[in-house]
This record gives C-alpha cells, structure tokens and sequence, in this order.
C-alpha cells in the first residue's frame, strides 16, 4: 500500500510523521517499509534515520526516471519498449536504512546521489515532459504496481505547495493521502485545495483509485487559549474528507472529524520539534497507556494498518463508541430519524456489540423498510451473531431491493458455504462475479467451496482468477498451496506458500503450511525452521508447537520431541490424548518420559 505524506508549507512534522510511522510499522508491525524522497528541491529523508548527505551510496529517483527515458530512446517501431523490459531499481538504487532481526526492514530511494551539482541534475528534469509526452505516466503505474508488492509500505514524502510533479505523488501513485495541517489560515487553505485536487482529479474520478484522504492537525499548542477554536475550525473545514472514508456519515461529518482529529492530532511538544528525532526504537517495548506518543499509534494501527489490510478505513471502528451519544441524542429528539438510527447499528458493529447493533438496523429499517444498506448491514450482524438462516434473509433483502449489490451476493455465499450449502453457494458466488468480474474475494471464496467438494481442479481455476485480478493477494496464494499440497503437487505447493510469505512475510498460516509440505518431503531441518517461524510470528500457535514436536519424533530426537510436546500441552492439554494416538510418536508410546509427560496432571 502507497501512502503520501502532503503538507501545504514546511514546518509542520509531516517528515517527521512519516519516519516515525516507518519506525513504528518496521518495529511493532515487523513491516517491508520503503521510504522514497520526492522532496526533490531540499531532499534530506535520509537524516531521520542517522545518514548523512555523504552516506547515501546509491543512485535515487531522479536517476530512475532517466534510466526509464534511455530504454524509450532505444526503442522502436520494431523493438519497442514492453512491460517486461521495464527496469525495477534495484541495490544500486535503494539503500537499507534499518534492519531488524525479524522481517521488518526500512529502505530509502533517495532524491539522487548527494554529489557535486545534484540540483542541476534535479532541476534540470521535465516532470511535464516526462509524464505527458514519454510515457511516463506508464512507467509510474508499472512501478507503483511492483512496488507493492515488494514492499508491505511505501511511503512518499511530497514537496510542499503546488509543483509540476504534486499530481504524481499526490494522486497517480498514493492509495491513501495524509495531509498534515497547521493551525493558521495559509496551511489551512493550501491544505484544502491539494485535498480538492485530489478528489476531482479525473485520475481519481476516472475511478483508477479511491479518493482516500487523512487530515492530521498537527503543532497544535493545546496551552493556547485558540486551541479549542483551532480545533473546531479544522472540523469544519475538513470535515468533506469524511464523505470520502465514509459516505454513511455524511450528516454527521464535523462530529466524526471532531472525534478522529482527537485521536490523530499531533500537539506541539518541544520534546517533537527540537531535533525531530525519530521516537520508536527496535528494543523499545509498546506504548503504555496514556503516552505521548498515543496518536502516533492511533494512526499507523487505525489508519495505515486498517487501509493496508483491508484497502478501506471503517471510521466506525475509530471512533464508534464516541459517536453512540451522538447519535442516541439525534433519536431521542426524533425517533424517526433513519440516518441516526443506521449510524447508531453502525457505530455499535464497530465496537463489535452485535446485539445493540442488531436492534438498531431492525429500527432504520422499520423506518424505511427499503434501504437495502439497513438490510445488508444486519445480515453481517446476524453472521457474526451466528444467526445464519436470518443473515441469510437479510441480504436476500438487500438484493431484492438492489439486485446488483455484489457484496450482499458474496456475503450470501460466505454463510450459505458456512451451512455447507455448497450449491447456493456456488450461485451466490458465481451471481457476485457476473456483477463484477473483478471481485476477487468472489473468486477465492469460490475456489473454497469447491475445494470442500474436493474439485480441486475447479479450486485451482477459481484461486488462479484471483491471483491474475489481484497479484499480491496473498491469501488465494496460501490456498492455491494447499489444493496443490492435497493433490502430493508439493513443489508447486512450496512455491504457492513462498509466494505468499513473500507478500506478507508475518503470514503464520502459510509459514505452517510450508513446514506441512516440508514433512511429506521427509525435509525434517526446513519442516522445522517453516514451523519455528509460524511461532516466531504467533507465539501461541498451538499446532505449530505440536507439529515440531512430531517432526523432532520423526528424527528419532527424543528430547527436543518431547520439549514442544510440553509447549503443546501447555497451551491446549488436548495434544495429551492426539499424542498417544498420532503415528509419528509411535517408538515412544512405551517411553517412560513420554508417558510421564501425557499423564502428568499439570
């Protein structure tokens, strides 16, 4: 996922916000980060992180661009320029910033090489030129393409004001913009109109990317008797950027911005803005509570994190459990009021009380009975309720209000696979992909049903589709190894797995899978090292212990066997009763320590 980091002037922390949530995201979240400086006029990322001009060893972005430009000039008519010779940069372009001892990591393409006349180099290059006339426009989506998916982040840092490549790193290649704002008319008014020329780019309209916008406020001096009106003002001003994260809440989007500003907002502190340093160190432990650096949390887990997961912010989530007496307020003085009443189901399905969120929708939609977004939003209430026959009613509701609702047609399948009502499924699946062809959830939900059929072949052609509509989906990849690891396909199976921990490197299921395959190859030494890191990942990863310790039996290592059979144990004592039962302990069923072990009473 792309992110750009945007303010209208300097001073204002937007760099300092941006290697920060590199830091914490490297640290905390064990993320791929890389940082590019598009901050081409005064450059300097690379200080955040303890490098010096002369300490940059590698080319940078500018150089990139140029590189693109010569494989244009050596094109032609009868050899010309394809996808597949694009350069991707490569060491002698990026540089390492931080490494850590797990797969989090933080690397830099910087502006250039800081040598002698690197601004001649800069200033020199034709953004306009390069973008409108040499097709640079196909290079940078070719590039943000392989950028994600190499990287779990890329963060841009963007030139302030309005230059001749602001729509390149503010709309082309972002999935979400963080525009940062300081607490004055100039900051305020810049701010707006990048965030205007973001939503009505007609990149953006074109509907080539979502108009995902953040405002921060941030270098609020809360000791200022202005603060609160400060405050206010950025609600109001701001408060249009709300429609775009969520149209739901478009009647209550000062009150929302009022409450996600309170958890975003970055107040002046000296301790901040004398040195600019970055706050989150590798051997740091987590925030506790009530730390000053509590909003810089809430937006790299609330904002980064959730965009990057699942490709949208559920503001409900954020800040649902402020907005209940909002919206409790609203009804009291009108009982009738439907836009309330859906917040409220909202609001309440945010902080995951599916109970009060169910008795919510039942009041919008006895208000008005044919608004399908009531009837579809109760039906995932009523799923997560376990109330599946009704979920089922719902979202045939919502589809019989809205017949081309793909999401209700997806989510009538999910529940009908739930029931093992395979068939339904199957339609309610196929039905959501005839809407949108595109709909690769559709496609992986239908390539699980049909692995429950075992037809796997069927499986194969249904995870393959999602993987050609979305590359780096790296749970279809996880799937497609386990039908080929059904079908004893166990290299294609190691690849599958490979691919999806290349895409998420912290994906505990398919590190397990792999350590799965790596037994059937009698590969005991990378079966093990596959299940240690699914348990380096989730530390309390019951089966990954067991399956180590059958591994270890299956070495005939009596002693590391029975050392995570007891981890095993100790975190579920079922594996006392498989244990006697599973074949890959059968030379120890008689050993004395084995059975000491599988009746201990601890």
């Amino acid at each position: 996922m792309i992110f750009t980091f945007y303010s209208y002037k300097g001073g204002v922390g937007r760099t300092h916000l941006l290697a920060n949530m590199a830091a914490y995201l490297c640290y905390y979240q064990k993320r791929r980060v890389l940082v590019i400086d598009w901050d081409l006029e005064a450059p300097g990322l690379h200080y955040y992180f303890g490098k010096k001009d002369e300490d940059i060893k590698t080319k940078g972005l500018i150089d990139l661009m140029n590189h693109f430009l010569a494989q244009r000039r050596e094109a032609s008519k009868e050899n010309p320029l394809s996808k597949s010779d694009l350069f991707f940069p490569d060491q002698s372009y990026i540089q390492n910033m931080v490494s850590t001892d797990s797969t989090g990591k933080i690397d830099i393409l910087p502006a250039t090489k800081y040598e002698e006349g690197y601004h001649t180099l800069i200033d020199s290059f034709d953004w306009l030129d390069f973008y409108q006339k040499k097709d640079g426009s196909m290079y940078l989506l070719w590039l943000k393409e392989q950028l994600k998916r190499k990287y779990d982040y890329v963060f841009i840092d963007s030139r302030t004001g309005f230059n001749d490549y602001s729509g390149i790193c503010n709309v082309l290649m972002p999935d979400m913009n963080i525009i940062l704002v300081a607490p004055n008319e100039q900051n305020f008014a810049g701010a707006k109109a990048m965030a205007n020329r973001i939503i009505h780019s007609p990149y953006t309209e074109s509907k080539a990317r979502k108009p995902f916008v953040l405002p921060i406020l941030s270098r609020l001096d809360v000791s200022h008797p202005e603060a609160d009106d400060w405050r206010q003002k950025f609600a109001k001003e701001f408060a249009f950027l709300i429609l775009e994260l969520d149209d739901d809440l478009k009647n209550f989007t000062e009150e929302v911005l009022e409450q996600v500003s309170a958890k975003t907002v970055l107040e002046y502190r000296p301790k901040f803005a004398i040195g600019e340093k970055i706050q989150f160190k590798a051997d740091a432990p987590r925030l506790p509570a009530g730390s000053d650096l509590e909003n810089f949390e809430n937006i790299a887990l609330h904002f980064l994190e959730e965009m990057n997961n699942t490709g949208e912010i559920d503001l409900n989530k954020i800040v649902g459990d402020k907005m209940i007496p909002v919206y409790l307020r609203n009804i009291k003085d009108n009982p009738e009021d439907y836009e309330s009443c859906l917040g409220l189901g909202n609001a309440y399905y945010g902080i995951e009380n599916y109970t009060e969120a169910e008795k919510a929708y039942k009041k919008a939609i006895e208000i008005k009975p044919d608004d399908h977004k009531a009837w579809y939003n109760l039906g995932i209430v009523y799923d997560y309720l376990e109330k599946h026959e009704q979920a089922i009613a719902a979202y045939k509701k919502a589809i019989e209000i809205k017949p081309d609702k793909d999401e209700a047609w997806n989510n009538l399948g999910i529940v009908y696979a739930k029931l093992e009502k395979h068939e339904q499924a199957i339609a309610a699946f196929q039905k959501a992909i005839e809407i949108k062809p595109d709909y690769h959830d559709a496609w992986n939900n239908l390539g699980n049903v049909y692995f429950n059929l075992q037809n796997c072949n069927q499986a194969i052609e249904a995870y393959k589709k999602a993987i050609e509509i979305k590359p780096d989906y790296h749970e279809a990849w996880n799937n497609l190894g386990i039908v080929y690891a059904k079908l004893e396909n166990y290299e294609q199976a190691i690849e599958a797995f490979q691919k999806a921990i290349g895409i998420k490197p912290d994906y505990h299921e398919a590190w397990h899978n792999l350590g799965f395959v790596y037994v059937e190859l009698e590969n005991y030494e990378k079966a093990i090292e596959a299940y240690k890191k699914a348990i380096e990942i989730k530390p309390d990863k019951e089966e990954a212990y067991f399956n180590i310790a059958c591994t270890y039996s299956l070495e005939k290592n009596k002693e590391k066997a029975l050392e995570y059979l007891q981890q095993a144990i100790t975190l579920n004592p079922k594996y006392k009763e498989d244990a006697p039962k599973d074949k890959d302990f059968e030379w120890l069923w008689g050993d004395k320590d084995f059975l000491a072990l599988i009746n201990s009473t601890q």
